[in-house]
């Protein structure tokens, strides 16, 4: 309902405001006003509104967002930096990439812009996030967390003796905060089927719980620290005199640990001094080995280049096609549900694929149904995947047209599965032995390219 969006907007509104405030005034000196937060929320708000759905390029959508930054960055840098010249004047925009006023305002600057980036990507984020009861307890604890925060840092600062920057509204946002937060929370909690989620979960009682234990701490802590630093003293002298007859045991430990062996041997007489310079002496003379190790250096290194240009190539491509691609507008995260099991759900069949591979490698082949099983898990990971009609020789077929380098590997393969599976007749020692080789040639690196290329353009 339009009513509801509007009163979570503005409860967002005032503890972002807030933190806007006290920044800006911590930075530039003087708070900043009301319109310069309203314009990058209020447009990421639009935006959103306007884009929710569309059916667009996602280099498009980067664009509109791109060009919405632009106008965001430069109405926050002329308001705090360049309000003499006019809004539309070129003189203030050479300054800002001449730097003509000095270091300071150009990180000035730097700051200003992600701040008000930061205020348009949490308009942007209104649009998408759900606002049922439960999610707006959630986010009125998240403001809550945000006002404690700051008002802790402004005590903090007060009582060092610093400058405490002075609200931007006279009043505070505190009040206004609580208004909005709980009509929100009321009316969200009258909606159909939501009265039985009255409270805001374990996500409000862990922070509360929080906040208790950590200034219960911190006050035990600072009540016992002077008899924290004489115990603390007592102990070490204590340590101190009892460790003093197990010193020189300790130190030839970690002398004959640490220290390095021509230091320890350093003492050993002549022989060894001439011995070393032997050594030092036919090392020198052996230019062949410093050649080939040359040589060997530029090979590695012509091989990481050409790896290095492949995986940026390989990365192009994929940014190219993720932007000429069509997305519609995504939906906002179900708050409802617990994030860090549905997190977990999505993860947990990466990791157990992973490990079956890595136990499948493990595991010995002891049959041509284990080898032809393998086979399949690499006609998978190549791109080219088994269908439930097809039988073993249709499937070398199709690797064989695929990859023909490997013809009598895979005929090798698909003839003792079927000699095992429809003739019954299990395969001797040698013939075992003579398929694991022909698997193991497989994984040849000649093959890689063909692979990889085939994983990539599959449908």
């Amino acid at each position: 309902m339009p009513f509801l969006f509007l009163l979570n907007a503005c409860m967002e509104l005032c503890w972002i405001s807030a933190w806007a405030g006290f920044l800006a005034a911590s930075i530039t000196g003087e708070p900043a006003a009301l319109s310069q937060i309203l314009i990058p929320f209020l447009l990421g708000t639009c935006l959103g509104l306007s884009l929710k759905g569309a059916r667009m390029r996602v280099l498009t959508l980067l664009l509109i967002h791109a060009a919405a930054m632009i106008l965001v960055w430069a109405f926050a840098v002329h308001y705090f930096q360049y309000r003499a010249y006019p809004l539309f004047e070129l003189t203030w925009i050479k300054g800002v990439f001449t730097g003509s006023q000095g270091f300071m305002a150009r990180i000035a600057c730097i700051f200003i812009s992600l701040c008000a980036s930061l205020i348009y990507f949490l308009g942007l984020k209104l649009v998408s996030r759900k606002r049922d009861h439960v999610s707006l307890c959630i986010r009125f604890d998240i403001g809550l967390a945000a006002f404690f925060v700051l008002y802790l840092t402004r005590f903090l600062i007060e009582g060092k003796g610093g400058v405490v920057p002075p609200e931007f509204i006279p009043g505070g946002t505190v009040l206004p905060f609580f208004l909005f937060s709980l009509l929100a929370m009321g009316i969200a909690a009258n909606k159909k089927g939501s009265g039985e989620k009255s409270s805001s979960g374990s996500f409000g009682a862990v922070i509360a719980f929080s906040i208790v234990l950590l200034s219960f701490a911190s006050g035990l802590v600072l009540f016992f620290l002077p008899y924290l630093k004489q115990g603390a003293q007592v102990g070490f002298l204590v340590i101190k005199t009892v460790s003093r007859p197990f010193e020189p045991v300790i130190m030839a430990i970690l002398r004959f640990m640490f220290q390095p062996r021509n230091i320890r041997t350093e003492g050993t007489g002549k022989m060894a001094r001439q011995e070393a310079g032997k050594y030092i002496t036919g090392s020198e003379g052996s230019g062949w080995v410093e050649s080939a190790g040359f040589y060997i250096a530029w090979a590695l290194a012509l091989l990481l280049a050409i790896a290095a240009a492949a995986a940026l190539l390989l990365a192009l491509w994929y940014l190219v096609r993720w932007l000429l691609s069509k997305r519609r507008g995504i939906p906002g995260p179900d708050l409802g549900s617990e994030p860090m099991f549905l997190w977990i759900s999505r993860i947990l069949p990466f990791f157990a694929s992973v490990l079956r591979e890595a136990l499948a490698r493990l595991k010995p082949f002891r049959s041509a149904r284990d080898i032809f099983c393998a086979l399949q898990r690499w006609g998978n990971r190549s791109g080219i995947r088994r269908y439930p009609q097809e039988t073993a020789i249709e499937y070398g077929a199709k690797l064989d047209q695929a990859v023909p380098s490997i013809t009598n590997e895979l005929i090798l393969i698909t003839h003792a599965f079927n000699e095992e599976i429809y003739g019954g007749r299990p395969l001797n020692v040698d013939k075992l032995s003579c398929l694991r080789s022909a698997f193991q040639r497989l994984g040849r690196p000649s093959l890689w390219p063909r692979r990889v290329r085939l994983k990539l353009l599959k449908r």
